[in-house]
């Protein structure tokens, strides 16, 4: 994990840890808590990055997206009574599923409804979790 995370920082991507097997930040007053706040002001430094991913290899990999960043996600729920995906196409934003980098996690519980299962990550207030963050996330080509 700590090796990806590293590429990741040196892709200039604003990375942080995150609690194993989850998509939580750690707690308070932890050294993890506290990377996961610096990482939205600054790239973390590689040497931050090693040191924490030494200490707890299992940690999973947060991603900050945004202008500073230079990347958005655009997390496109589906399930229940939404379908993000039939949302883009009503829309004619269908063709936004073939661009860029495509990552599957499980769907979060949420106000699906209420944002028609898009939910556009393009600031450090939300976040993502990146491959290979244990058993959830993976890429796919679509």
């Amino acid at each position: 994990m700590g090796g990806m995370a590293i590429h990741y920082q040196g892709q200039g991507l604003k990375v942080f840890p995150l609690r194993p097997g989850t998509k939580e930040p750690y707690k308070r007053g932890s050294k993890g808590h506290f990377l996961f706040i610096e990482a939205k002001q600054r790239l973390l430094s590689t040497d931050e990055i090693h040191e924490f991913w030494s200490r707890y290899p299992e940690a999973n990999i947060g991603l900050y997206g945004g202008e500073e960043a230079g990347i958005s996600v655009l997390d496109i729920d589906r399930g229940g009574d939404v379908d993000g995906f039939e949302t883009l196409e009503n829309v004619g934003l269908g063709h936004l599923q073939e661009v860029g980098l495509k990552i599957h996690t499980p769907t979060s519980n949420g106000n699906q409804s209420i944002n028609h299962g898009l939910d556009f990550r393009n600031s450090n207030k939300g976040y993502s979790l990146l491959p290979p963050s244990s058993a959830v996330p993976k890429f796919i080509n679509k």
